[in-house]
């Protein structure tokens, strides 16, 4: 289940995509530099101000080496791989065997079933009814006394109950005392997902190496069958690091701390594990001598590859958690594998001409935007010329204000929300390839003043993950939410600038899916806080419209007030190009103009430019301004009772410098008002009709009237397109 990605092949199509720089692993260098210090084995290198050069390949059964603070770590073209002793998976974990290798004495009806029921990992998954037990073989653990996390991945609101026991048929218990209480590994009893799914585990922590097998049992279940659906039942190490640069540790690894968002860091670097397994209050502090990163500083880590030796789980092949000291990675190949296994978690970060290879095909808590090839918590100074290849997401800069450019990113999403890229308050995002073998493109969650441009999107609708296996999914090229958010509070995200980027969205159909319905977009806007801003871009739309279930629109906006400014872009569609106030919620205060919407030759017939409406939500003071519509002869379906749209032209008007022009428009109950320039340039948008629920208001002429002191200029014109007049 966790294959090696196929380098050689992936660099290969990679040259023929884009024109990102690849990373280049030196030829090692034999000869040690001057006044630099050899690595030869695992451990700890912390002396300030010098630099550390890696003499040959090494491994570690765990976490490899400890940085200190303003070191730098010269890889020199060797390797270092972490969890690399001879560990052993659970026979037949996945259930890709059927139930080769399981005990089913106490579950007669257990079966293994195609995928495609419950897609999960793999091309089979255990369906087990309630109240039955399944049992794996023994599985050889051969380091003792470190982190090992039993797991169970399953579909949301499944209970199930969790054992581990030894080769004698000992039930293991493990608990760690701290100092706000015990917090119990294993088992894990009565235990769900919370919505979307995941995996429920075991924390097995300070044991004697030996042979151990899980029980799983189904207590509960969310469908009418009584069945749950579990995948992945395992015995995988856990909470290691290629690289550990330490600021402090955190205790919080078991199930119950992970999903009540509490942090786990450098678990099996504590000193007093083995007291706190035994039921002891001891304080959580580092093993003697292991060094500790504190204040500002920079970490160089260079030219070499780090990776994991075995599947792992929860374990990143670099870890650092200071918020003030700069992780610098350059020309680094970076390969991890199992469930949660990352490339990197850093505070600050500067990250240039890497290359990250993540395979990791479940996730732990889908709602946990950390779990991505890359985080970077704090502040992304620079990620530029790398390539993100697999992962849950590829990267994570929650910080802001950083630049995000000339990178190929290749997410391969399996479960919802974890985009490519979810950027922060404030990061610049250009000149990036966002080419996901599976999932959505950027995030735009909760930030503001974030700018895109000059990016390539290519984006297809994705197969149904477990949460959405019998729903409908939208896979976006970017998404802007909030989730109902005050007008101008932080957690808004508005005054978002997307601009001159290249998209290429297409709906497939997974006709393998029977009841599944995906859709790819553009732009998905469910934002609140405030206006953003969508202009200057080209959209290639295409929908196969295969059994009219895929669905693709370049604008898919609800649940959104205001809903946007789009202007000035260019969409080549075969469908329906954009849906407003749809099943996701009202679609309020949408400005779409000036925008060049071209028909392909095969769109179907009864395709109209924009669908308004779904019956129960809204959409509402739509204005479509000055739009250059092609064949497109029917401008939306009204699919809502609450519905107000304008459509308006654009009067161009020369007068004199500083002029006030005023537009009033019979039936219309306001003044439409604008001031000339400098070169006595004005322009306004004057209603041509508006279409309410009910009826439709004609507004065949304007009057203008240009004023300047006691100057004064009027004329009276019929609106139907746009025009440029002359009041002098």
């Amino acid at each position: 289940m966790y294959k090696a990605l196929p380098t050689i092949a992936l660099l290969c199509y990679l040259c023929c995509q884009c024109t990102i720089a690849a990373v280049e692993i030196p030829k090692p260098r034999k000869k040690l530099p001057r006044n630099a210090i050899a690595i030869t084995k695992p451990g700890y290198y912390a002396e300030a101000g010098k630099t550390y050069v890696l003499m040959r390949d090494i491994k570690a059964d765990g976490t490899a080496l400890y940085l200190g603070n303003n070191v730098t770590l010269d890889l020199n073209g060797h390797s270092i791989t972490f969890a690399a002793a001879d560990y052993k998976q659970v026979p037949n974990y996945g259930f890709e065997e059927g139930l080769k290798h399981w005990d089913i004495s106490k579950a007669p009806g257990a079966k293994a079933v195609d995928s495609n029921v419950m897609p999960i990992v793999g091309t089979r998954i255990l369906e087990l009814p309630v109240g039955e037990e399944i049992v794996s073989d023994f599985v050889h653990l051969p380091v003792a006394n470190r982190s090992y996390y039993a797991t169970c991945a399953n579909d949301r609101d499944q209970r199930i109950e969790l054992r581990v026991e030894d080769e004698n048929g000992k039930e293991i218990t493990c608990n760690f005392q701290t100092s706000n209480g015990n917090k119990v590994g294993c088992p894990v009893l009565n235990k769900k997902l919370p919505h979307g799914g995941g995996v429920i585990f075991a924390h097995l922590h300070n044991l004697p190496a030996g042979k151990y097998r899980i029980r799983v049992k189904a207590l509960a279940s969310n469908n009418k069958s009584k069945t749950c659906y579990l995948d992945e039942i395992n015995i995988l190490p856990a909470l290691d690091a290629g690289i550990a640069m330490v600021s402090y540790l955190k205790p919080f690894a078991n199930y119950d701390a992970v999903m009540a968002w509490h942090p786990c860091a450098f678990f099996d670097a504590n000193k007093n594990a083995a007291q706190a397994a035994q039921g002891k209050a001891m304080p959580f502090v580092a093993l003697d001598g292991l060094p500790l990163v504190s204040g500002k500083g920079t970490i160089t880590i260079k030219n070499g590859v780090i990776k994991n030796g075995s599947p792992v789980a929860r374990s990143y092949a670099i870890h650092a958690n200071s918020g003030d000291a700069l992780v610098v990675l350059d020309n680094v190949l970076v390969q991890n594998s199992g469930l949660n296994a990352n490339a990197a978690s850093l505070g600050k970060a500067k990250i240039t001409n890497s290359r990250f290879e993540i395979n990791t095909p479940f996730i732990i808590n889908r709602h946990y935007l950390n779990a991505c090839s890359v985080t970077v918590s704090h502040h992304a100074e620079e990620i530029a010329f790398n390539e993100f290849i697999g992962g849950q997401g590829n990267l994570y800069t929650p910080g802001g204000n950083g630049n995000i450019h000339d990178n190929y990113f290749e997410n391969h999403q399996t479960v919802v929300n974890h985009y490519t890229l979810t950027p922060g308050t404030g990061d610049k995002v250009y000149k990036n390839k966002f080419h996901p073998k599976r999932g959505a493109g950027i995030n735009l969650y909760r930030c503001q003043n974030v700018e895109v441009y000059d990016n390539e999107f290519k984006i297809h609708t994705m197969a149904p993950p477990a949460e959405y296996r019998y729903k409908m999914l939208t896979t976006p090229a970017i998404r802007m939410a909030d989730y109902g958010a005050k007008k101008g509070s932080k957690d808004g995200s508005f005054n978002n600038k997307i601009y001159q980027n290249t998209f290429h969205i297409t709906g497939k159909n997974h006709m393998a899916f029977k009841g599944y319905q995906g859709r790819a977009t553009a732009f998905f806007v469910s934002a609140n806080g405030g206006q953003n801003y969508i202009y200057d871009n080209d959209i290639i739309l295409r929908n196969d419209h295969a059994d009219d279930i895929s669905e693709a629109y370049a604008f898919f906006i609800g649940s959104s007030n205001p809903g946007g400014e789009i202007k000035n872009n260019r969409i080549d569609a075969n469908c329906t190009v954009g849906w407003m106030g749809n099943y996701y919620g009202n679609a309020d205060n949408v400005t779409i103009i000036n925008n060049t919407f071209k028909r392909h030759p095969q769109t179907p017939k009864n395709e109209v430019l924009f669908r308004l409406g779904n019956g129960g939500n809204a959409a509402r003071n739509i204005r479509f301004i000055s739009n250059q519509r092609d064949e497109w002869k029917t401008l939306s379906n009204n699919y809502t009772q609450l519905l107000s749209y304008t459509v308006e032209s654009t009067l161009f008007i020369q007068t004199k410098p500083g002029a006030t022009v005023q537009v009033t428009v019979p039936k219309l109950d306001k003044t439409i008002q604008a001031t000339a320039d400098k070169k006595g340039h004005a322009t306004v948008h004057v209603p041509v009709y508006r279409q309410d629920a009910k009826a439709k208001t004609q507004y065949p002429s304007a009057n203008i009237v240009a004023k300047l002191g006691e100057w004064s200029k009027n004329k009276q014109v019929q609106v139907s397109k746009d025009m440029k007049l002359k009041l002098k």
